[in-house]
């Protein structure tokens, strides 16, 4: 499994999974979220990955509430 903060990034066969892992967060997507996830699909997408579907799931109680609001709002300030 290879760590892309903030999430995990494992391979079972070929299955590539990426789980975001920020569930006292309940899974909000940062700016660091969308890149690693990026990261991640373009190693998957790499002929010699062996990775023919990708599996998007998520730690804790909700699966994602969307963009992080937090990091949002300081992107407008800007």
């Amino acid at each position: 499994m290879t760590e892309f903060a903030p999430l995990h990034v494992s391979r079972n066969g070929a299955v590539g999974v990426i789980e975001l892992a920020q569930p006292e967060a309940l899974n909000a997507l940062s700016m660091a979220a969308f890149r690693s996830i990026d990261n991640a699909l373009d190693e998957f997408e790499r002929v010699d990955s062996g990775v023919r579907v990708v599996l998007i799931r998520a730690q804790g109680k909700h699966f994602c509430t969307g963009a992080d609001l937090k990091e949002a709002k300081t992107l407008r300030e800007v």
